[in-house]
Order: structure tokens, then C-alpha cells, then sequence
């Protein structure tokens, strides 16, 4: 399996640019898994090119909320199995676009703000 894993405590990333995913499809084409954990994400953006092969994302120990603004931040990654959200500022998947993640069979929404 393809992994990549982006995490460098003297560097983190605030944004999943488009500079950063296509510099990561170019090397690694059939990407299946993303690790961007432990870092400053308040979003989760231009991962389109990524939808056919990533299988697997750990997003956790950032800042994302899927406030009104990312209403579809999720929607496209329809063939993820697990996603790990754990230790985020989640208070709703409402507007995560998680409910087009048809093939999700692991995921870890530990330490959000979900009532």
C-alpha cells in the first residue's frame, strides 16, 4: 500500500494545498493512504485528485471543525474505508460531507466536541 505521511514538528501545515497534493500524486500516483496528523488544519481541501485510490486519512490532532463553510470537505473521498478524525474540534458531521463516504468502515471521531 502507498502511504505517505505528512508531519514535521518544526513545519506544520496549516492548509492541504493544491502544491502539496499534486507534488504527492506526481510521486506517488496510487496513493491509498494519507497521514496529516499533528498539524494546523482548519480545513480539509483539494484532495479530489487523491478520490480514486486513497483508501485510508488520518486527520487527527488538528483544528478542524466542518463548520457551515466546508460543506462538502469530505464528500468526494467516496472510497475511503478509515478515517480518523480523533482529537479535533468536531462538534457536528452535518456539513462534513461524510454521509458520500459510502465505503467507510473505520472511523475514529475520539476527543471532538460531539454531544
Amino acid at each position: 500500500m502507498s502511504n505517505i505521511q505528512i508531519e514535521d514538528d518544526s513545519q506544520q501545515i496549516s492548509d492541504i494545498t493544491a502544491e502539496i497534493i499534486d507534488q504527492i500524486v506526481e510521486e506517488y500516483p496510487r496513493i491509498q493512504s494519507l497521514d496529516f496528523s499533528s498539524n494546523l488544519l482548519t480545513a480539509v481541501e483539494n484532495l479530489q485528485r487523491t478520490s480514486a485510490t486513497l483508501i485510508a486519512i488520518n486527520l487527527s490532532h488538528n483544528h478542524l471543525d466542518f463548520s457551515s463553510g466546508m460543506t462538502s470537505a469530505l464528500s468526494h473521498l467516496y472510497n475511503l474505508v478509515q478515517l480518523n478524525l480523533s482529537n479535533n474540534w468536531i462538534v457536528s458531521l452535518q456539513c462534513s460531507g461524510i454521509d458520500k463516504c459510502t465505503k467507510l468502515e473505520d472511523l475514529n471521531l475520539a476527543n471532538n466536541r460531539i454531544s
